[in-house]
């Protein structure tokens, strides 16, 4: 059940002061039983770096996404906004996302505050209050960019990355890292197709 099974009756932890796995059994075992435990829950960068391997299919695998400079240099007052979500704990960078796991709440009342109108002066109601339809638009359409920033952010394409794995360039290690590396960026468009149909739905209104 190396894959996570729920036929799993075993856990283990690492101990860092005696520098050990510790395998402890759920369920009584008989001697010569064979002791079934799982990988866990692991994006696929963990468990490229702690088990050398990837999986075709990971549906916990996450992405990171960067609010650069680049972007928040479009948002008028842009000091202003970021004090303020910086007095909130709120002035994170770096955010994961997953495919169909919606929006971070911290980047999503970022995007709140940095999307909000011009003439908007109570960030505070910002944190709560519901946004009207043209917020709400210019909210996913800011979040699609960021997915799209992310992605042109790559040394290559995914096209690229294709012909790389065709023409089996370098080792196996830079082989599973090209193959990562895809990986990663067929999740953002996934994740940007899923925030597009949003900002779809939301345009087909009265926006």
């Amino acid at each position: 059940c190396g894959r996570g099974s729920a036929d799993c009756w075993a856990k283990y932890e690492f101990d860092d002061r005696s520098r050990t796995f510790r395998v402890t059994a759920m369920a009584d075992y008989a001697v010569g039983d064979e002791v079934f435990t799982t990988y866990g829950s692991k994006t696929s960068g963990e468990f490229l770096t702690d088990y050398g391997m990837l999986m075709l299919q990971n549906p916990s695998n996450s992405v990171e996404v960067r609010l650069i400079d680049g972007l928040l240099d479009r948002v008028p007052d842009r000091a202003r906004r970021s004090a303020f979500l910086a007095a909130h704990g709120l002035d994170a960078r770096v955010f994961s996302l997953q495919r169909g796991g919606g929006i971070p709440d911290d980047l999503f009342v970022a995007m709140r505050v940095y999307t909000a109108p011009n003439d908007e002066t109570n960030y505070e109601r910002l944190l709560q209050a519901s946004l009207s339809v043209a917020h709400e638009c210019a909210l996913y359409e800011a979040l699609v960019e960021l997915c799209s920033c992310q992605l042109r952010s790559f040394s290559t394409t995914i096209e690229e990355d294709n012909r790389l794995l065709d023409e089996d360039f370098g080792s196996q290690h830079a082989q599973m890292a090209i193959w990562y590396r895809k990986n990663q960026k067929r999740l953002l468009v996934a994740i940007r197709d899923e925030l597009i149909q949003v900002r779809e739905y939301l345009l087909s209104g009265p926006c």
